[in-house]
């Protein structure tokens, strides 16, 4: 496939007009013809950039990474699920973001726990956002720098309950 007449986004931060060749699933250059079907699509006025990855997204339309749904009847209490990773990732690669890292936020050890279980055991799928690992906040945070985060669950370092979150 060729994308003509696009203005892509290059490595010195700046938009080229150019081409844009497709073989497979990957990009290559127009010397490897072989790989290229026919297609062309003519991208005149439009931008390609490289897909997004958020490193940092507590959640997204309507969902919390944190708890559960909020499209439901929830609260904190609840334990998030793979149903909110999948609702997340549906989201998000129709705004760009290809890959992110779901955040947890300073809340109790079972709660901790259980997010690291659920984004362990998330399974990606082809055509949405892939989640790539996990980003826990807290509850290893500085009181003084907590920001939005309840000063209930923060804690001091503990390298055995950091453990257990890894496995």
């Amino acid at each position: 496939m060729k994308l003509t007449n696009v203005n892509y986004f290059t490595p010195e931060c700046i938009f080229t007009p150019g081409d844009i060749f497709i073989g497979g699933e990957r990009f290559t250059s127009a010397s490897d013809n072989k790989e290229i079907n026919q297609e062309e699509i003519d991208c005149s006025g439009l931008y390609a950039v490289p897909g997004l990855i958020d490193i940092h997204i507590h959640g997204s339309a309507g969902w919390d990474f944190s708890a559960c749904s909020v499209q439901q009847s929830c609260s904190v209490q609840q334990s998030c699920t793979t149903d909110v990773l999948d609702g997340m990732a549906q989201y998000l690669i129709s705004e760009g973001v290809t890959s992110f890292i779901p955040t947890t936020m300073t809340a109790g050890e079972e709660l901790i726990k259980n997010m690291c279980r659920t984004a362990g055991a998330y399974i990606n799928r082809d055509e949405i956002s892939e989640v790539i690992g996990i980003h826990i906040e807290g509850p290893f945070i500085s009181e003084e720098k907590r920001g939005a985060q309840n000063q209930k669950f923060i804690k001091k370092p503990d390298i055995n309950f950091y453990r257990e979150l890894q496995e």
